[in-house]
């Protein structure tokens, strides 16, 4: 029998919910801020924007299974057999899809302690599916399981191994989900997948991942998403020495915020959003400019450091928001990789969309444009964890 999934994919300022049965998309939602006020953008059985009352953020999944009912997605919140719900979490617990049993959800409150900025919605989201869906079991879907092939050259820092042991502090990597699908989609459209493949994750947060062979052997998210390129709002790779600077003037989890939510592009170009940024830039902004410069030159700075990992590039992949509709950013971060063997055609690069290359006809590596679809890695995961449960 067909499994009917809810997909719960929650963060501070949105969520993406979603109905699948089985692989096939029922219903999905996008629910956020917009000026203050709180808007849902419904598609899949129909395609309707809904203004939502002031507590209609906290209640997004009870407004969505509302509106499933509606469209006839589903009769009764009964047909709902299983939900999904995106974890980003560090640590060795939160390495594989599991159910989110009373032992496992207890492990999520500990590393909530240590990591609220991300699992603070996550938690209200399980609160709120507990009210809403009491007798329905919850999949916990793992951002990090896709990167438990590290190996230790990568996995491991250069702290004292009593720190690392105790605390479990080491490289876990994430938006694993949506290197799951960025594989999923390679080898469907090539038939294989190349040796040597680097992916550019380019969105509010941001990430690279070297593959051998479909397989995570490094990536620049670390114990904790912080790490790596320089993002929307968080900083990426910082002198340690900077952070113990700053922690000297405020306190730990004031540095947390400050490098989770006031810096990145914000802090170097007064936006977090790039389209922003671009315009600016066009009106002869040096500010935006530069900040523009800065983050395409981490992304360049990785590529080349994984290519040197992979001993070569096979395949170039953009994903995330930023990789699927930046022309200007993909232009600007495939500017000096000729040495790589990548030459961009400005014209196809332009006018790409889903799936599309945006090299030049027959050279090689070929550069992917591709959109990742983590809902339906979520949904894929829950019934195989379901399953092995």
């Amino acid at each position: 029998m067909a499994r009917m999934i809810l997909v719960l994919n929650p963060g501070s300022a949105s969520k993406k919910l979603a109905l699948y049965r089985d692989a096939s998309l029922q219903l999905a939602a996008h629910v956020e801020y917009e000026n203050g006020k709180i808007v849902a953008q419904l598609s899949g059985a129909t395609a309707e924007r809904f203004p939502l009352p002031a507590d209609g953020f906290e209640h997004a999944t009870e407004w969505f299974v509302g509106q499933a009912r509606s469209a006839g997605v589903i009769k009764s919140r009964d047909d709902i057999d299983a939900v999904a719900l995106r974890i980003v979490a560090s640590g060795e617990a939160f390495r594989k899809h599991r159910v989110i049993d009373e032992h496992y959800e207890r492990q999520i409150r500990t590393a909530y302690e240590r990591s609220p900025l991300h699992l603070g919605p996550a938690l209200a989201e399980l609160e709120e599916v507990r009210k809403e869906l009491p007798d329905v079991p919850v999949v916990g879907a793992s951002d990090s399981a896709f990167h438990i092939t590290l190996p230790d050259v990568a996995r491991r820092y250069a702290i004292p191994s009593g720190d690392a042991e105790r605390r479990g502090l080491f490289r876990y990597g994430f938006h694993g989900l949506s290197m799951q699908s960025v594989v999923r989609q390679v080898r469907r459209k090539y038939g294989r997948m190349p040796a040597r493949t680097i992916v550019c994750h380019l969105g509010s947060g941001a990430s690279m991942t070297a593959l051998k062979g479909g397989k995570s052997v490094d990536t620049s998210m670390g114990a904790t998403p912080m790490e790596g390129l320089v993002m929307s709002t968080r900083s990426g790779d910082v002198d340690p020495g900077i952070l113990l600077e700053m922690a000297g003037e405020r306190s730990a989890r004031q540095v947390e915020l400050d490098l989770n939510r006031h810096s990145g592009l914000l802090a170097l170009g007064g936006s977090d959003d790039i389209r922003e940024l671009v315009a600016r830039e066009q009106k002869g902004d040096a500010r935006a400019g530069q900040a523009l410069d800065i983050y395409a030159y981490h992304v360049r700075k990785y590529i080349g450091a994984y290519a040197a990992v992979l001993g070569g590039l096979d395949l170039l992949v953009f994903t995330g928001t930023v990789g699927l509709r930046s022309f200007p950013i993909r232009e600007r971060v495939c500017k000096d990789l000729g040495y790589l063997g990548v030459t961009l055609d400005k014209a196809r690069n332009r006018r790409a969309g889903r799936g599309d290359e945006i090299n030049q006809s027959r050279r090689k590596p070929p550069v992917l444009v591709l959109e990742t679809d983590e809902a339906a890695e979520m949904a894929r995961s829950t019934r195989d964890a379901l399953k092995r449960r």
